[in-house]
């Protein structure tokens, strides 16, 4: 690690290849680090995994607590796409439990789902979540084409009604 690195730096002044070769060699033990984050999410089978963020996954297991900070990452990336996924799914029964799909407005609707994300956001403490860059990498991406695929719906289900009323007229 850190000695081969060191190694290589004052072996550059005799050949400068050596530098891009660890530098390679370093960031593939990053990826593969991250990569066993990811691993021991996908194997934690609690129940609630997803809510789980790595602080209290190092409590239920200390044999990780000093790991790799990199291993955390992986954990985190990982636990907040399931996150997202879980937000889109409790997203679309919600709106068709709570009568929005019935509603004609678009403002309401969209309305409707921003309070519902922040209300999510809220409630799994991603409103507070420290690192914004990993949330927004992980967690934005996928809650947003969430969000848009159910505007989506809720359109084509209006457009659906107004040929319906059209025909019946």
């Amino acid at each position: 690690g850190n000695a081969m690195a060191r190694l290589a730096k004052s072996l550059a002044a005799v050949d400068s290849s050596l530098i891009p070769v660890m530098e390679k060699y370093q960031d593939r033990k990053i990826e593969q680090a991250v990569s066993k984050g990811g691993e021991l999410f996908a194997q934690n089978e609690g129940q609630d995994k997803n809510r789980t963020n790595w602080k209290d996954f190092v409590e239920a297991n200390p044999q990780y607590s000093g790991m790799n900070p990199y291993l955390q990452k992986g954990y985190e990336q990982a636990r907040l796409k399931a996150l997202a996924i879980d937000q889109g799914v409790a997203m679309e029964d919600a709106f068709v439990q709570s009568g929005m799909i019935n509603e004609r407005d678009p403002a309401k609707v969209n309305e409707w789902i921003q309070q519902f994300t922040q209300q999510f956001r809220k409630d799994n403490k991603l409103d507070s979540y420290e690192d914004h860059l990993t949330l927004a990498e992980n967690f934005s991406p996928i809650e947003f084409k969430s969000r848009a695929m159910l505007l989506n719906k809720h359109s084509s289900y209006l457009q659906e009604q107004n040929e319906k009323l059209a025909i019946q007229q």
